[in-house]
C-alpha cells in the first residue's frame, strides 16, 4: 500500500476562534423640567466559520419633558446600522464529508479535489462567494399627554415609526476547481429590501374613586400602516 502523503483536518482549514467584543456607555441626567438619556454601543462577532462576520453600531436617545402642570411631552429616537459577512454554511458539510487524503490546494496552487467524490473543496467554497449584506434601522417614538382642567381626566397621542433598509451584494468570479465546481461566467447580484411601520394611538382616559370603588374609562382611536419594497438584479 502506498503512504498516506496528505492528512487535511478539513474543519481546521475553514474555521477559526470566534471572537465576540461589546462596548456599551451611556449618560442621563436632568431636573423637573427636562430629562435626557443617551447611549451608543458596538458590537462584533467574528464566527467560527472563515469569512463570517457580524458588525453593529447603536446609537439611542430619549428625552421627556414636563411642560407645565398639565402637559407632558418626550421623543425616543434609535439609530442602528449593521455589516453581515454571510458565509455558505455548506462550506461545514463539504469539511464533513472531504477526504483527508487530499489537500487544499495542488503544488501549482490550484485548488484540489476529490475525483471520486461529488464534494467540493470547502475551503474554495469560501474563498470564491463573496456575501455581503448592510443595513440600517430607524425607530423613533414621540408623544404628549395633555390633563385638563376636569380631575381625573387625560389625553394621550403618541407615535412610532420603524424603518429599516438592508442591502445585500453577492459576487463570484469565473473558476474552476472541478466539474461539480465551478463558474464558467463570474456572477454580480444586488438587492435591496426596506420597509417602514408607523402606529399612531390617540386616545382619553378617565380615572375616578369613591369610597371603595374604582372606574376607569378609555376611549381612543388606533391608525396602523406598513409597507414594504425589494429589489433586485444581477448580472452573468
Amino acid at each position: 500500500s502506498q503512504p498516506i502523503e496528505y492528512d487535511t483536518h478539513w474543519i481546521d482549514e475553514i474555521s477559526r476562534t470566534g471572537i465576540l467584543q461589546e462596548q456599551n456607555i451611556s449618560v442621563s441626567g436632568g431636573g423637573k423640567v427636562a430629562r435626557y438619556f443617551a447611549s451608543a454601543s458596538y458590537y462584533k462577532n467574528d464566527g467560527i466559520l472563515q469569512t463570517n462576520s457580524y458588525e453593529r453600531m447603536t446609537v439611542r436617545l430619549s428625552n421627556d419633558y414636563t411642560i407645565s402642570r398639565s402637559i407632558d411631552a418626550g421623543i425616543n429616537i434609535g439609530l442602528s446600522t449593521f455589516r453581515s459577512g454571510n458565509a455558505p454554511y455548506a462550506a461545514f458539510t463539504a469539511a464533513y464529508k472531504a477526504a483527508p487524503t487530499i489537500p487544499v490546494k495542488n503544488a501549482d496552487g490550484s485548488y484540489a479535489y476529490f475525483p471520486q467524490a461529488s464534494v467540493a473543496n470547502p475551503v474554495a467554497l469560501l474563498e470564491y462567494r463573496d456575501d455581503t449584506s448592510r443595513g440600517t434601522r430607524i425607530q423613533s417614538s414621540a408623544y404628549i399627554t395633555i390633563k385638563p382642567w376636569i380631575r381625573g381626566l387625560s389625553f394621550k397621542s403618541e407615535i412610532a415609526v420603524d424603518w429599516f433598509s438592508e442591502n445585500v451584494t453577492l459576487y463570484e468570479p469565473q473558476y474552476y476547481v472541478s466539474s461539480m465546481q465551478s463558474r464558467s461566467v463570474s456572477l454580480l447580484s444586488l438587492s435591496r429590501y426596506r420597509y417602514v411601520i408607523w402606529v399612531w394611538n390617540n386616545y382619553f382616559n378617565y380615572e375616578k374613586e369613591w369610597r371603595k370603588n374604582r372606574m376607569n374609562v378609555m376611549i381612543g382611536m388606533s391608525s396602523e400602516h406598513q409597507s414594504s419594497s425589494s429589489l433586485a438584479a444581477s448580472r452573468q
